[in-house]
């Protein structure tokens, strides 16, 4: 899903204001169960897909137990990382590559309209 979106909608403004169609979030659906290509009518699909992903994980991709402290340091960069470590592989793994695609969001800021 993240690298569709980043292949296709990082100049697309307002990418996670608006929502998907029903028609094309299951398209999304059956695609990463069949491991075939994602086509959809609407980046706005995918994107809204993204986010019933990540919110229908059992645990968070910042685990509970973690989360006071990565509030705590959320400004500290040294103390950021050492906390991010201590984060299970895959979540670590997801976070950074969720958090990727959003840099490069921003940086496309001038024609997609992003706001941090």
């Amino acid at each position: 899903i993240v690298d569709y979106l980043f292949q296709n909608a990082l100049q697309e403004e307002d990418l996670f204001l608006y929502g998907g169609s029903n028609m094309d979030m299951g398209a999304v659906r059956d695609a990463i169960d069949t491991n075939a290509p994602i086509r959809v009518s609407s980046v706005h699909s995918v994107a809204e897909s993204l986010i019933c992903f990540l919110d229908s994980l059992p645990e968070p991709v910042i685990p509970y137990e973690n989360f006071p402290q990565c509030l705590e340091h959320c400004n500290h960069f040294t103390n950021s990382r050492a906390i991010l470590k201590t984060i299970d592989f895959s979540h670590r793994n997801v976070f950074k590559y969720v958090c990727a695609f959003l840099r490069e969001l921003l940086a496309n800021s001038a024609v997609n309209k992003a706001d941090p």
